[in-house]
């Protein structure tokens, strides 16, 4: 059978004040396009569909839209995930009208999946807590996907019934034990096994990985960051993970663990960034084999340094299909005839131009360069926190966390 792997859509996402919807209709419907191309069985979505827990209207029907059009008219089963940008509840909304057409969502960890049947193409075979099993037309086999949606760290103990275990368990254990029960009673070698997780992932005393510019860091109990692969049930045949926006291979052997990348670049440091879906072949006990097709729809992101506002303007006047981040290597502030001049020359531009100091410039420490930001936006560095920590967790943080910001911030003003 042939699947298609995707992950952090995050439709609604800005950048600055940007709207990305059009790109990401774009980028989706190519995603489709390859799908069709491909004349693949099943497509997996590793989460973060949406960019916020309560996304606008235009982002929840470019999803439905979207993942309707997967299916090929309920002829190609599509598993979604929620990611940590997701409300669990409202990924699950729609899941009754969904499975219909061959769509399953899944919020949370622990969820008995809703059961898909669209005659004559795929049904289900067997649900479990984190498990489903499909029947597909055409294919002599059965395929088992264990799905795991992002759960913070309280969340995750009272999904898998280890309420109370903080301080004798680990989410690494906890998942360890559900993944190979799960395994244990469902996965044999006469069918496809899977696994779809929006978590952070690398091998032990592998690689490290950055996660995002600006991307909600995915910390379990005791601090530790991420999963390893070595606690991956033996018989799982392919790892779709969600989380990073890089075309990563964690690791290709005994099973491909691969996070796909996300579908456009969402910050700066993903600028040089190919985007890429992954195809995946596979039957049952054999090795999966993996392909990258990389995307080609959504604008580029540069950041350009120019030496005077004239230079700025010709050259956004002569780039115009990109984003861009435009700061003036100069030793006085801008005036307002010039930042107009340069904004009036290219429609993306993001954020205010910046003027920077020529030491400034070529400098690797961009501490100087976010203060003049700042004092001259007139923004306060513990305003902008608040309200960041507020949209993120739907409360204000606490006076502890919020002393502990201004000491990191006064420490780091101290170094600089």
């Amino acid at each position: 059978m042939k699947i298609l792997h995707t992950a952090d859509w995050h439709l609604g996402a800005k950048l600055g004040t940007y709207d990305r919807l059009e790109e990401q209709t774009d980028v989706l419907a190519e995603i489709v396009r390859i799908a069709d191309q491909e004349q693949v069985d099943l497509v997996l979505i590793a989460g973060d569909l949406f960019d916020t827990f309560n996304p606008g209207s235009a982002a929840e029907d470019l999803l439905y839209r979207t993942l309707v059009s997967l299916t090929n008219r309920g002829q190609r089963a599509v598993i979604a995930i929620a990611g940590n940008h997701d409300s669990p509840e409202k990924i699950v909304t729609t899941v009754h009208m969904a499975r219909s057409l061959g769509i399953l969502l899944v919020g949370a960890p622990n969820v008995v999946p809703d059961q898909i049947n669209v005659p004559g193409h795929v049904l289900t075979k067997k649900v479990a807590n984190g498990f489903v099993e499909l029947d597909f037309k055409g294919l002599n086999h059965p395929v088992r996907i264990l799905t795991t949606p992002y759960a913070n760290d309280k969340r995750m103990m009272t999904y898998l019934g280890r309420e109370g275990d903080e301080n004798q368990i680990t989410i690494e254990d906890i998942l360890r034990d559900h993944w190979a029960g799960l395994a244990g009673d469902h996965c044999d070698q006469h069918g496809v096994n899977l696994l779809v997780a929006h978590q952070f992932m690398t091998r032990r005393g592998g690689q490290q990985y950055a996660e995002p510019e600006g991307e909600r860091k995915v910390l379990h109990v005791g601090g530790t960051l991420g999963l390893h692969t070595d606690i991956i049930p033996e018989g799982i045949q392919y790892v779709a993970l969600g989380h990073l926006h890089n075309k990563i291979e964690v690791q290709t052997s005994p099973m491909p663990v691969v996070y796909s990348s996300s579908p456009l670049a969402y910050s700066f440091s993903e600028a040089s960034q190919t985007k890429y879906v992954s195809i995946i072949d596979v039957e049952p006990s054999t090795p999966a084999d993996v392909r990258f097709v990389p995307l080609s729809a959504g604008k580029r992101l540069m950041r350009q340094t120019f030496l005077s506002a004239a230079e700025a303007v010709e050259w956004l006047t002569a780039n115009q299909d990109c984003l861009v981040e435009v700061s003036i290597k100069t030793k006085e502030s801008l005036t307002a005839a010039e930042v107009s001049l340069i904004k009036r020359a290219h429609p993306g531009i993001i954020g205010q131009p910046i003027p920077i100091a020529e030491d400034e410039a070529d400098s690797s420490d961009n501490h100087l360069r976010l203060n003049r930001i700042l004092a001259e936006s007139g923004l306060d560095i513990s305003a902008l926190f608040r309200d960041y920590y507020k949209s993120v967790n739907q409360q204000e943080p606490n006076p502890e966390l919020l002393a502990l910001f201004d000491e990191l911030v006064a420490q780091d003003d101290d170094q600089a």
